[in-house]
């Protein structure tokens, strides 16, 4: 086949894949066919030839980017045509899950999708802070997902639309070390290569392994390596979760090294052959020849074995919250002989239930695949192939926010919202918020004025009007308005008039209309005042008692006599006496209530607290401590006192 462009995105049918592991490193060519079949065109693999990758992670990029190198030139020369860019994959191990709990009181009514939203963004933000304890390396938020919604303590599926007094919610989030991709990028520039497409080991293994229909299930999938197993969760269409054990192939090696004095290639290689052989033949350090039944070797690595199997086991249990419906096996290590027996018995599940996979090449639709990469050992190159060719049903996606790339973990469902929630987009951007309410008291009665409604974001994908719910996938832009706030409440007395044309009162049972003024603490306001939080105010009469009439001493307002300042309340009924209609003949007489007795106090046109001292019964020859209390409020000697007031002096 000669072809004298480049095999990268712009032939759709034709995909480079590189799966760059601690010990080897696979490169795979494809073509998709017109019916959507996949021929594997040609592969080729290499060894490290020094320990330039451990744990999965790159140590010595040079040494590395010369093994793709290799790889790439090799491929390049057999199939007679130029590759230029190569879908690739992180170790899974290289995430950082955090799990975090978020809650949230309600006043009661519908949850609101305001609410919802300002729950999860709560429970993200938690998880990011727990990350900040993980020292010096920037983790990137790249997905998240719910483990269960809560409504008074019930577990729910879902909380809009539901009733209740508080809501919560318990998720799981995904950071992926800003290292990890960088380093791996570093690699394909080295070697002349540009990436394609980026996933997670874990995911590609899923995505090669577990058909579509049941990935809903709840499967753990382990991917047994050199150095480590990684760990993948999978449930409801999704890789919820991942961990890693730091203990997998090598440990069996480096055992079989000990009990068998042999060098660690040929440990490899005794490893390989104990599933294969009955009887193993190798030389020993020493140089003799050894002839030993597999069976005891297999014994003599049991408790490594089961020390390995333990430690996943756990794990597994630790990131599922129990144990999983399954577990698939899959890298060089799965192979390892008593493994899946034992680590069916440590999970309590049927040896049924734990499987070594390889690809499922029917599912996938894979024409042809080379003997070496149909076992586990091949799952992980042929899943960044599938993950690549499917634009990532699985896998990292790249969609568009205002213009700035965001890279995410795709999952079923992905919608606007969730974008804008892992790209730290708050609430307050997206709904906005209502102006601040005024609140004030206006003759005794609590005012509010409310503020101005918030105008809501705008959202439009690939330049259509949009919402948070709106489905988004790889490539799309999204365009991002803020919401803009409300305004707060403002409020002037001139404005409070326009509710108040006249102070209508009666006199004599006849309405006359009086001018209306806003007086706060007996000072008449201007027109342009602006009304305060907690102001005290009174709609009453331009007018007084004083102004308004010829002879003051002769009227009663309410049926109590007045001061001449005293200004009208809407309502005042006003009666009009000749000389000597009043009973009194102190007219500013009043009466007040010290401690539960009626007392009258006159001759004066004012009072103060000091003035009902020489009405106390008994004073104490020696006081320490002295309370007064003027209608239930603690009050002083000077403080003004009414007819009708009640007064308590406590010694």
């Amino acid at each position: 086949m000669k072809n004298t462009g480049g095999i990268g995105m712009d032939e759709k049918n034709m995909i480079f894949a590189l799966d760059i592991g601690t010990r080897t490193v696979i490169g795979v060519v494809a073509e998709v066919l017109a019916d959507g079949k996949i021929k594997i065109l040609k592969e080729t693999m290499r060894e490290h030839n020094e320990r330039s990758m451990l744990d999965g992670q790159i140590h010595d990029i040079a040494k590395v980017a010369g093994v793709v190198t290799e790889i790439k030139e090799e491929l390049e020369k057999e199939l007679g045509t130029k590759l230029t860019k190569a879908a690739i994959a992180a170790a899974g191990r290289a995430l950082y899950t955090a799990t975090a709990y978020a809650e949230k009181e309600i006043a009661g009514g519908e949850v609101s999708a305001r609410q919802v939203f300002e729950l999860e963004s709560q429970a993200i933000a938690a998880a990011t802070e727990a990350l900040g304890n993980q020292g010096d390396v920037r983790y990137e938020l790249v997905g998240y997902s719910i483990i269960n919604y809560y409504l008074d303590g019930y577990p729910f599926k879902a909380l809009e639309g539901h009733r209740g007094k508080k809501i919560s919610v318990e998720l799981v989030a995904t950071f992926l070390p800003e290292t990890v991709t960088a380093s791996l990028q570093t690699v394909l520039l080295r070697s002349g290569l540009e990436p394609l497409s980026l996933t997670l080991e874990p995911i590609a293994a899923i995505a090669a392994t577990v058909p579509e229909s049941l990935r809903l299930l709840n499967i753990a999938l382990v991917d047994i390596g050199a150095g480590t197993s990684d760990i993948a969760i999978a449930r409801d269409g999704a890789a919820v979760a991942y961990g890693m054990v730091p203990e997998a192939g090598d440990e069996v090696t480096e055992e079989i090294m000990r009990q068998l004095l042999v060098d660690f290639p040929d440990a490899e290689n005794i490893k390989r052959q104990l599933s294969l052989n009955k009887e193993i033949v190798f030389y020993d350090i020493l140089g003799q020849e050894v002839k030993l039944p597999a069976a005891e070797i297999i014994a003599r690595i049991g408790p490594t074995v089961e020390r390995i199997a333990g430690k996943v086991a756990e794990e597994i249990k630790r990131l599922n919250g129990g144990t999983p419906k399954a577990v698939f096996l899959v890298g060089g290590g799965a192979k390892t002989p008593g493994l899946t027996e034992k680590l069916a018995e440590l999970l309590g599940l049927d040896v049924s239930r734990v499987a070594v996979k390889g690809c499922d090449l029917r599912e996938q639709k894979f024409l042809t695949v080379p003997e070496r990469l149909k076992g586990p050992e091949g799952v992980t190159v042929l899943g960044i192939l599938l993950t690549a060719l499917k634009k990532s049903d699985l896998g990292f996606i790249t969609v568009f926010l205002n213009g700035r790339e965001v890279r995410l973990l795709h999952r079923q469902n992905l919608n606007v919202g969730e974008v804008l929630k892992l790209s730290g987009v708050t609430p307050a951007e997206i709904f906005g918020q209502e102006g601040k309410s005024l609140m004030f008291y206006l003759n005794g009665k609590r005012r509010e004025v409310k503020g101005e409604l918030p105008r809501v974001c705008e959202i439009y994908v690939n330049g259509q009007n949009a919402s948070l719910k709106t489905a988004v996938g790889a490539g799309d832009s999204i365009k991002f308005v803020p919401a803009r706030d409300g305004i707060d409440a403002k409020l002037t007395v001139k404005d409070l008039l326009n509710e108040y044309k006249s102070i209508v009162i009666k006199v004599n049972g006849e309405e006359k209309a009086l001018n209306p003024v806003v007086t706060l603490r007996d000072e008449v306001l201007a027109d342009d005042y602006l009304i305060k939080e907690g102001d005290n105010l009174f709609i009453c009469s331009r007018e007084t008692v004083g102004t308004l009439f010829a002879e003051p001493g002769k009227i009663l307002v309410n049926g109590r006599k007045v001061d001449l300042d005293y200004r009208f309340f809407p309502g005042d009924e006003v009666v009009l006496g000749e000389e000597g209609f009043f009973p009194n003949n102190d007219p500013l007489a009043i009466e007040i209530t010290l401690n539960g007795r009626t007392v009258k106090l006159g001759g004066k046109s004012s009072y103060i607290l000091a003035d009902v001292l020489p009405y106390l019964e008994e004073i104490p020859p020696r006081v320490s401590a002295l309370k007064i209390l003027l209608n239930g409020r603690e009050a002083g000697f000077t403080d003004e006192i009414k007819d009708g007031d009640m007064i308590q002096i406590l010694f």
